[in-house]
């Protein structure tokens, strides 16, 4: 076991230096830094020869939000100061229990802590690929899975589609690194009384709450689900204690989270968020039958071009499955001889099916707005262990086809893999003008309203080479396929086939790796490195907001914006608009049924459209505080301002009883250190009630507002853990000294 560990994790780290390279030392980050200069005007100055169109459109959510939130979360941590509050975007907000920001993931927390932030962005994403697959790895060598098979496997997980899309998305790979690990040890907490495993499975469900959000904790009890359905079917003999591991390991890890978990549900019950219905229509049953593409999917488009995965309304949704090709075919192919199993495994088998059937009817559904199809990783996870059990059942109880269905399937993928080949070579160019003209009528922007027209052009042309066999990772795929086809009429015994098998799975690997490798975005750190300094028009604004004005940029175009989406928190310049799936209620979210505001309470400055900033009309102080009797400015001087602390100073001419704080109103801020709280004002802002003199200076202090439980929870949660191993500890030591 040691000596295929090792060779494994030397794999694994060799396949991460050659896929990252220079961004492993610090040359290069994995982010998509042409977005900027591509598709806003005021961050051409980052690189003005970078052109139309970005090297990969689809990770927008990377640059516009990851990027900028990372680099502050980076800052503050260093600072010694825990980014509760984000001050900058929104008018503040809360920023940990954000729902995309990642900001608590243990590995991310730990390479902030260490690194400078070129580094700690990229090691972070390295190390957590690296723990990824060695988590599976670990889980098939627990089934007994050949060493060879674990590892080509495992490594084919590391780099799978499902974590490969999903490349901006930190938290989706973050919090399912954990599950095979999990799954291991609730496997293994079976049949034994309360313990270690318990204890164990406890802190790995911590884990995963803290590295996702709100919306991947979901995934967590639908897991949970499949392990139980599993157990109830493959081994009912245990499921008592199945149910019982589960739901003692999901309670602690809870309490142990308590601090973030309970911050995600406060932000989620104060916020602003709509769910738009599904209008998919008859088109979302069809995504199921279409994931199965996921064998050959570069005949659907890639995300350097058009792909049919819009139709579903979710692009890429045919390599959201996909780990190499090979490796599907043969999970298929095994599936009959997996059921009719008798050993105790079989509770896998019906947990790896739970796992992919759960995915297939979220995006086949309504709850496909909910739960979203970030949630593949649980059926990727599913799929790769029923390949690699039909892998082991192949070599202990032979074919898993017979030669004249091997055969027949071969043809088979064969004839629709050259057809759709074919039609993409042949067929499309005279189509491609009628294409053009539809896409064009449906507008160049993307779901994020982003997008040029050089860029839609580009993807209508590429789409031949894109997706038809002069793609070379669509030609090794579809190599690896046929192997594993023709391998598996043969028994594993056989030599041949056993060559064949592993040909199939390393070539799959290769495919994989190759796509995974031009997917992500990896860009000259010279170009962060100008963007960290700022153009023009960034340091213009940040001289101009100095002192804490606020700027409103919220009614221009997203490509005429300073501070785009979430670079105002980058650049710490206060600022009405932002980016998240969850807004605070403020002005961005402002209803249109309540009392119309003045300009000037909205933002000191307004962008003009062309990199500059107006005044807001009127000549009514600082927009950030209001006199409470009048609605004119108040004469607040801020003297020190940070995430969770705003340092004031009253510079009126005379006394003042109070005065009405314009920044997003939220439980958890109080004046220090008398303690208290404002009153509510009007839709979202603060009334603080108090009197001041001219000179007098006040602080106020964000905490989160249920912070005064964690103390309860984490005691609650530690007290359990400890009982839960001292007693077997005890017993152990015991019968050690009776013997």
């Amino acid at each position: 076991m040691r000596r295929s560990l090792f060779i494994f994790l030397l794999a694994s780290f060799l396949l991460t230096v050659l896929v990252y390279r220079g961004a492993l030392v610090g040359t290069a980050l994995l982010a998509p830094l042409d977005q900027g200069p591509t598709f806003f005007e005021n961050f051409e100055y980052a690189n003005p020869a970078a052109g139309r169109v970005p090297h990969n459109h689809y990770i927008s959510d990377q640059f516009a939000y990851d990027l900028p939130l990372q680099a502050a979360i980076h800052k503050a941590y260093r600072d010694g100061e825990i980014p509760w509050w984000d001050p900058w975007t929104y008018g503040g907000r809360p920023l940990l229990a954000d729902a995309h920001v990642n900001g608590t993931d243990p590995i991310r927390v730990l390479c902030n802590l260490l690194l400078p932030f070129e580094l700690a962005y990229n090691w972070n994403i390295a190390l957590r690929g690296i723990l990824t697959g060695l988590g599976m790895f670990l889980l098939l060598r627990f089934l007994k899975v050949g060493s060879a098979v674990s590892t080509l496997i495992a490594l084919s997980y590391q780099f799978a589609g499902w974590f490969t899309l999903f490349f901006g998305h930190p938290w989706i790979q973050g919090s399912f690194a954990y599950y095979p690990f999990l799954w291991i040890v609730w496997a293994a907490a079976l049949g034994k009384r309360p313990g270690r495993h318990d204890a164990l499975a406890a802190i790995l469900v911590a884990f995963i709450f803290a590295s996702g959000n709100l919306q991947s904790h979901t995934y967590l009890p639908l897991f949970a689900f499949a392990f139980l359905l599993g157990s109830f079917f493959g081994d009912r003999a245990r499921f008592a204690r199945a149910f019982s591991v589960v739901a003692i390991s999901g309670l602690l890890g809870a309490l142990l989270t308590f601090p973030l978990l309970g911050n995600q549900l406060e932000f989620f019950l104060n916020s602003s968020r709509s769910i738009t219905g599904d209008s998919r229509g008859i088109l979302g049953l069809l995504a199921v039958p279409f994931s199965m593409i996921s064998i050959h999917p570069w005949a659907a488009g890639t995300f350097r071009s058009l792909e049919l995965g819009k139709l579903f309304g979710q692009g890429g949704i045919a390599f959201l499955l996909f780990f190499g090709g090979a490796g599907t075919v043969i999970a298929v192919a095994g599936l009959r001889r997996l059921f009719s199993s008798s050993d105790s495994d079989r509770s896998f088998v019906f947990t790896s099916m739970a796992c992919v059937v759960i995915y297939l009817i979220v995006i086949a559904s309504p709850l496909n707005k909910i739960l979203y199809p970030r949630m593949a990783g649980m059926a990727g996870m599913g799929l790769v262990v029923l390949t690699a059990l039909a892998c082991r059942e192949w070599a202990l109880k032979g074919p898993l086809l017979s030669m004249k269905w091997a055969r027949r399937w071969t043809l088979i993928h064969l004839t629709w893999v050259v057809t759709a080949s074919g039609v993409l070579l042949v067929a499309y160019p005279h189509a491609k003008n009628r294409i053009t003209a539809k896409v064009f009528a449906a507008g160049v922007k993307n779901s994020g309203g982003l997008g040029t027209e050089e860029l839609r052009l580009a993807q209508i042309e590429r789409l031949p080479q894109e997706g038809s066999l002069l793609n070379p990772e669509a030609s090794i795929g579809l190599v690896a396929t046929l192997l594993a086809l023709f391998a598996m009429g043969r028994p594993l015994t056989d030599s041949s086939a056993r060559r064949y098998c592993s040909a199939a799975l390393f070539l799959g690997l290769v495919s994989c790796v190759a796509f995974h490798h031009r997917f992500r975005p990896m860009h000259d750190v010279a170009i962060w490195e100008k963007l960290r300094e700022g153009g023009p028009a960034q340091r213009s604004a940040m001289q101009l907001t100095e002192g804490g004005k606020r700027i409103d940029e919220s009614m221009l175009p997203l490509e005429d914006q300073v501070f785009p989406f979430a670079w105002a928190a980058f650049y710490r310049v206060h600022a009405v608009q932002g980016y998240s799936a969850l807004q605070p209620n403020s002005f961005q979210t402002y209803p249109a049924n309540q009392p119309p505001l003045a300009d000037t309470w909205r933002a000191d400055f307004t962008g003009d459209g062309k990199g500059g900033f107006i005044p807001s009309s009127g000549n009514g102080g600082p927009a950030r505080f209001r006199d409470v009797r009048n609605g004119e400015g108040f004469p607040l001087e801020i003297s020190g301002d940070s995430h969770n602390r705003m340092d004031l100073i009253y510079k009126g001419a005379a006394s003042a009883t109070g005065f009405i704080q314009t920044d997003t109103r939220y439980p958890g801020w109080h004046l220090s250190p008398q303690g208290s709280s404002p009153r509510s004002e009007g839709f979202a802002f603060s009334r603080w009630n108090l009197p001041m003199v001219s000179g007098e200076g006040l602080a106020l202090v964000y905490e989160p507002s249920l912070r005064k439980f964690w103390s309860i929870a984490l005691s609650i949660a530690l007290i359990a853990l400890a009982a839960l191993i001292i007693p077997r500890t005890a017993g152990t030591t015991g019968q050690c000294q009776k013997e």
